[in-house]
């Protein structure tokens, strides 16, 4: 989302996207980024939103619910400025430590919450906004191993999830395409992959 101009949407217009995802993890800028750590990630999600609805996407919004964000008042503030902005879908996702290509993985003690404050966490917050947005959907660490997830990072790292854990395709940038796709095809994902659209969504 960080990315994300006019000129862009205007693009992926006409190329048939439907929807995007963005992150935002707390109900301003300061709490925002003390997960996050670019300060201007707040302020920018908050203005492309309105944005990319108004061109007929829908707009997913993830918020990961980590010991620095675990309040129930906290997230809250998040819903209150999601509600208004058009989001289709606010995404509550319990944090769990990635490997590849992310510094979650360095942080995982210091960042997790135990599962019963997950749950607790996000069943308030799925009763009390289930009327503000089409759908408030978790995602808990227990179910990140339904499917594979693909994801192609800026850098063109390309790794999907297997579990918790993160297995690298290669490099879309320097490896080409071509490999990454044999590499995912040899790891029979593309067999399942799809079924992660509604996981993801």
């Amino acid at each position: 989302g960080m990315q994300l101009t006019p000129v862009l949407l205007d693009f992926f217009a006409t190329r048939r996207v439907t929807w995007f995802s963005l992150s935002l993890d707390g109900g301003d800028p300061e709490v925002n980024n003390r997960l996050r750590g670019v300060p201007s990630a707040f302020t920018k999600t908050v203005e492309i939103i309105p944005q990319i609805v108004e061109r007929g996407f829908r707009v997913k919004v993830g918020t990961t619910i980590t010991s620095l964000n675990a309040d129930l008042n906290e997230l809250r503030r998040v819903g209150d400025v999601l509600a208004p902005l058009g989001v289709d879908t606010w995404k509550l996702t319990q944090f769990f430590g990635r490997e590849a290509g992310r510094a979650s993985g360095e942080n995982a003690d210091r960042l997790a919450v135990a599962d019963v404050t997950y749950r607790e966490l996000a069943e308030h917050l799925h009763a009390e906004f289930a009327g503000s947005f089409r759908r408030v959907v978790t995602h808990a660490v227990s179910d990140f191993g339904n499917a594979p997830a693909l994801l192609v990072q800026p850098t063109g790292l390309t790794t999907i999830v297997e579990g918790t854990g993160d297995v690298v395709l290669g490099h879309l940038l320097t490896d080409g395409p071509h490999r990454v796709l044999a590499n995912l095809r040899f790891r029979q994902a593309h067999l399942t992959i799809a079924r992660n659209g509604e996981k993801t969504y």
